[in-house]
């Protein structure tokens, strides 16, 4: 939202777009740094509870942004606001991952969910800012924010109903009647333990995976536009590569929810791990043409990129649910989206120094070359897993 309607914001207050982007960075970086913390407090209180309270407290924030009588609070209520947001996905995606009937589809309804939030939320906030004005664009995200809250609290299911799902999956020891979310005693031999499981062959190899396919959403997310500008070197409906280079970003993006529901659909059907590599093979060469190519060999390979890139998320998610250590499956998917989200984010750096020295053809040479670090990496998951003999 913010990103909407921060031209109005610094017209309001007088600040320049240097310092706006900044304070957008930082709500940024708090988003993804809350993560981790998200993961603990997800296995710690349930999941239902945090996403509760954070909804609710988010609400509050938003009214606060929507008042901010100067930049000071207006710049502390948004940094508080980004790392409140920021606890949702490691208990939502744990949630959803844990009582879905079909993990894989269930993930990717709940990526498909989130992007179209994502694709409307802009034009929507922009309407009601250009129209009302910036405030009530914060005053309507905190309506949004409460209504989820109380549809949250009367229908999510609870602590004990996902603990028992958890048994029922085998992802917890169902003869266990002590609370799985109780703190371990931190001795050698339990820390020993925790790190064994946590340095697992498949799980270190699924960490790189989360950091180059972060690296490749974020540089391919930033880089899209000013590529089809540069690129594109047709015209459609009289209108040149320029002005039509945002729209069609917007509308090959939207073609990644094909790809969720296809991700999620193999998931379900095949061997995970086997899933995602056959994804990220694709991306390879998607990401060499999308460097070099242009007109509609540019687009269809845009748009195939965005199906793979996009439909390995649900499937990705699937793999960290399936070899998560034992009740702590909230914490790892923390380290997921800490790792995608935070570590991930120094593509815009690295790809914008790339595109400034070389072009952005060049930035999608570099995603090249992420992508085959993600196939190597499935590729070995794939080979571990099969020599395990472990169904995915």
């Amino acid at each position: 939202t913010f990103a909407a309607v921060l031209i109005y914001v610094g017209q309001e207050f007088d600040i320049g777009l240097t310092a706006l982007g900044s304070l957008a960075t930082a709500g940024t970086v708090l988003f993804g740094g809350t993560a981790i913390v998200a993961g603990f407090l997800s296995d710690k209180l349930g999941e239902k509870k945090l996403i509760a309270r954070s909804l609710f407290v988010a609400a509050i924030l938003s009214f606060v942004v929507a008042w901010s009588p100067n930049l000071y609070v207006l710049s502390f209520s948004l940094l508080c606001l980004g790392a409140i947001i920021g606890l949702y996905h490691p208990p939502g995606t744990a949630m959803v991952a844990i009582m879905a009937a079909n993990r894989g589809s269930g993930l990717a309804k709940h990526g498909v969910a989130g992007n179209i939030g994502l694709a409307t939320s802009p034009a929507l906030a922009v309407f009601i800012a250009s129209t009302f004005g910036w405030r009530i664009s914060y005053v309507g995200v905190g309506l949004i924010a409460f209504i989820a809250y109380l549809f949250f609290q009367k229908f999510a299911p609870s602590k004990e109903e996902v603990i028992e799902r958890q048994k029922e999956l085998g992802l917890i020891d169902s003869h266990n009647d002590q609370d799985v979310t109780k703190s371990f005693v931190f001795n050698l031999a339990s820390m020993t333990k925790i790190l064994s499981e946590w340095t697992e062959k498949r799980l270190l190899l699924i960490y790189v995976t989360i950091i180059a396919n972060g690296f490749i959403y974020r540089g391919a997310l930033t880089f899209f536009a000013l590529h089809i500008a540069n690129q594109l070197g047709i015209k459609i409906f009289s209108y040149d590569s320029t002005v039509i280079a945002g729209s069609l970003t917007t509308i090959l993006l939207l073609t990644g929810i094909l790809g969720q529901f296809f991700g999620g659909y193999l998931a379900d059907k095949m061997n995970t791990a086997a899933a995602a590599l056959l994804f990220n093979v694709i991306l390879v060469p998607s990401c060499l043409i999308i460097g070099f190519s242009s007109g509609w060999i540019l687009i269809i390979f845009i748009a195939i990129f965005v199906i793979f890139n996009w439909g390995q998320q649900p499937i990705a998610n699937s793999l960290m649910a399936s070899f998560a250590p034992q009740g702590a499956i909230g914490k790892a998917f923390g380290l997921q989206f800490f790792l995608g989200f935070g570590v991930a984010s120094v593509a815009g750096i690295i790809c914008g120094y790339v595109a400034e020295i070389f072009g952005t053809d060049a930035v999608f040479y570099l995603l090249a070359g992420m992508a085959l670090l993600s196939t190597l990496a499935f590729y070995f998951i794939w080979l571990i897993d099969m020599s395990s003999k472990k169904n995915i």
